[in-house]
This record gives C-alpha cells, structure tokens and sequence, in this order.
C-alpha cells in the first residue's frame, strides 16, 4: 500500500482542547490504513467519501 502523505493541518496556538471544543477530531492513522485496506481491494472500482457529518 502506498504511503499517505501527511497534512500538516495545525496552526499556531491551536491546541487540543480548543480542537476538541470546536469538534475537530482526527482519526489515527494506523486504523486509517486497516480500514482503507478493509474496504478497498483489487476488485473494487470506486470508492465512495462523504464529507463529515
């Protein structure tokens, strides 16, 4: 499986707490990788992503 590439989403003096606060959330990556492994396989042809709810 290809690397991901990591995004530096943090901006100065944003903590977690006030991330927290404001619902921001983020979704480790090792378990990233085994859903996406889950989910995503040889035969699939698409993969459908929503936006967060």
């Amino acid at each position: 499986m290809a690397e991901a590439l990591a995004l530096d989403v943090l901006r100065e003096g944003d903590t977690f707490d006030l991330r927290k606060a404001r619902g921001g959330g983020f979704t480790p990556g090792a378990i990233v990788d085994f859903i996406a492994q889950w989910a995503i396989d040889e035969t699939t042809e698409a993969v459908l992503e929503l936006p967060p709810a």
